[in-house]
């Protein structure tokens, strides 16, 4: 019944629907025929189905897919398909009561001489660092739902009419990073706190390297993050290894190797943020400035500067 009463829906559509309904997606032939690797076969005739190529669904829609270039999980957190599973399936917008994270407002003013008025949400500042494995030769990041992404997607989903997305969707790639709602704690305090609970890892306050500080959500909110540079190995490795299980949440760490960074920041299909772009291709810049003083040639941002970059980034 349902091969049949599908019968006239696109092969690609009907593989992206049964993925949907999938909350574990393993080895198996859908009914649109396709085998497990079909987002990779969808991709290529995926413009003409009417779905764009790099979608957080088409990225996500086989376990295999889920650590593309290069991505390794690390040891500790929760796997995302373990998180997957942890989930119920659909989501619910609720009008927001109260919150201890944000709070909305109105702000009042004046430009040429007429009273304006801006809606905004009034949040924390942040920290957030980028942190190298110099014995993977890799930048640790951490991949985790994020519901706000995800209602996004659902809204954009059903106003080109197109099926509830998977849950998938609402999965970032980010630093490792938090708020800073500690009054009296050093911002590079806060920092060694967030990366021993969430990537397992013991960094001394005296090695962060303070990048910059950027301003995020400048529509809606305004606040400050500061972003560090710290590099550790298996011999700061913590018995707790991350994750934040322990917690309530729902943290996997994952090392990317250096030399998928490109590939990384050019793939639409992961979702990122503006800032952690901006710090990887800080990261990229210095690793390459860093190479070109070693062997005296003029930099370069690419990725092929060696496999030594990352204990060179902060010597």
């Amino acid at each position: 019944m349902l091969a049949s009463s599908l019968g006239r829906v696109p092969a690609t559509r009907l593989c992206r629907l049964w993925h949907n309904l999938c909350l574990s997606p393993a080895v198996h032939r859908c009914p649109a025929g396709l085998s497990h690797t079909c987002a990779q076969q969808a991709r290529s005739s995926s413009s003409a189905a009417g779905f764009p190529v790099d979608t957080m669904s088409f990225s996500h829609a086989v376990s295999s897919d889920w650590y593309p270039h290069g991505l390794r999980p690390m040891v500790g957190g929760d796997p995302m398909q373990a998180t997957l599973r942890r989930m119920s399936s659909g989501v619910e917008l609720q009008p927001m009561q109260s919150s201890a994270f944000v709070r909305p407002y109105s702000i009042m003013y004046q430009l040429d001489g007429r009273k304006r008025r801006w809606d905004a949400v009034e949040s924390h500042p942040s920290v957030a660092c980028v942190l190298l494995h110099k014995g993977l030769d890799s930048l640790i990041m951490v991949r985790q739902f994020r519901p706000a992404v995800y209602a996004a997607a659902m809204r954009a989903a059903e106003a080109a009419g197109e099926p509830t997305p998977p849950m998938s969707v609402g999965f970032t790639y980010e630093l490792c990073a938090g708020i800073v709602d500690k009054r009296g704690l050093p911002l590079t305090k806060i920092m060694q706190e967030e990366i021993n609970e969430e990537c397992g890892f013991h960094v001394e306050e005296a090695d962060l390297e303070k990048i910059t500080s950027v301003i995020t959500a400048l529509g809606i909110s305004g606040p400050r993050m500061t972003l560090f540079l710290a590099e550790v190995d298996d011999s700061q490795a913590l018995p707790t290894r991350g994750g934040l299980g322990l917690a309530g949440e729902a943290i996997e760490v994952l090392a990317l190797p250096l030399a998928s960074i490109p590939a990384f920041l050019a793939d639409e299909g992961l979702a990122k943020s503006a800032s952690v772009m901006f710090a990887v291709m800080w990261l990229q810049q210095r690793l390459a400035a860093r190479q070109a003083r070693r062997v005296g040639q003029p930099a370069r941002a690419d990725a092929d500067v060696g496999r030594d970059q990352a204990a060179q980034a902060t010597g």
